[in-house]
């Protein structure tokens, strides 16, 4: 008679993400307009918010790009995404 743990199949663990979590508004609305993905947005002890995003490859880069004053993107892109997640951020509806 088999044992009942060898018998039933393995469970998948949990796929873990690198993250990257910044309370930067600016920075995340850049990030969001070069298409970094958001994965939500979580409340700090004091109220702050923290944008937590998806560390994919190309994260570095723009952050470098960024605290070295170099990152250009579109304009009208950003300028929305700094009001929607105003608004997030104001609203209360976190992600």
């Amino acid at each position: 008679m088999k044992n009942a743990a060898q018998s039933q199949p393995p469970t998948p663990e949990k796929e873990v993400r690198p993250e990257f979590w910044t309370t930067d508004l600016y920075l995340a609305a850049f990030l969001q307009t070069e298409e970094v993905v958001l994965l939500r947005t979580e409340t700090e002890l004091r109220g702050r918010c923290q944008f937590v995003f998806l560390a994919d490859v190309k994260l570095t880069s723009l952050k470098t790009a960024w605290f070295a004053r170099g990152a250009t993107t579109n304009a009208s892109r950003y300028a929305d995404n700094i009001r929607s997640l105003k608004s997030l951020v104001h609203s209360g509806a976190r992600q």
